[in-house]
This record gives C-alpha cells, structure tokens and sequence, in this order.
C-alpha cells in the first residue's frame, strides 16, 4: 500500500512547512536589511546606532500589531503570509537582543540613566506601538 495514500495529509503537511520556513527565511532576509538601513540611516544622521534599535523595535513594534491584527482579523491571510510577515520580515526587523547589548554597553560606560530611559522606554514604547497597531487596524 502507498503511504501517501494511506496518510494523505502528511505529504501534503511537509509541504506547506518547508514552504512556511521558506517564506520565514526570505521574510528575515528583508527584516534583516530594513533593520540594518534604519539602524546605519540613524547612526550616520543622528550620531546613535541606540536611537536607530529603539526606532526599529518601536516602528516593529507598532507594525506587528498592526499588520497582525489586519491580516488576521480582517484579510484571513494564509499562514505562511502572516509568518512571512510577523516571523520572517518583522521578527529580524526588530531585536531584544540588541536591545539588551546596547544597554549592556551604556551601563559598562557609567551611563545608567541612559540604559534605563533605553531599557524601560522600549519596553513600554513598544506596549503602547503594538497596541496602538491593533487599535487601528480594529477601526
């Protein structure tokens, strides 16, 4: 007996996996680009690669909760586009881990108050982004 045949969904469920981590990795290659062009844009105009991190979260922030709800909610997107979306291209665009780097490095350099307003300002920055993307894209 075929063992497609006789499990006819499994054939069918790898396939939309590797097209999903496809769809993630492509997503991530532009996330990734984005997020270096705000991050270097930031530092070469402003003098801050921290400010270009805080924008990029921030901005990721509000897109996520935006593009995630209207995708979800009101389009019924297919999975694949919204990890494409969420995972892939907003999931590299914007970074915890460099978040904590950058705040690591300015209280290395004595400058607590800074990794503070940093630490906490994204945090709560990036709550009130998402939630203002998904009010928005609820109206």
């Amino acid at each position: 007996m075929n063992q497609g045949a006789r499990f006819p969904g499994r054939k069918r469920y790898w396939t939309q996996t590797a097209r999903t981590y496809l769809f993630i990795a492509l997503g991530g290659m532009i996330g990734a680009l984005a997020r270096h062009a705000v991050t270097a844009g930031t530092e070469a105009t402003l003098g801050s690669a921290v400010l270009g991190t805080f924008i990029a979260n921030i901005s990721g922030a509000f897109l996520l909760g935006y593009i995630g709800t209207v995708a979800a909610e009101k389009l019924q997107m297919s999975i694949e586009l919204r990890r494409f979306i969420g995972v892939g291209i907003l999931g590299s665009y914007t970074t915890f881990s460099l978040l904590s780097y950058q705040t690591l490095q300015l209280l290395e350099d004595g400058h607590i108050l800074a990794a503070s307003v940093n630490a906490i300002g994204s945090l709560v920055a990036g709550l009130m982004a998402v939630m203002a993307g998904v009010k928005i894209a609820r109206t």
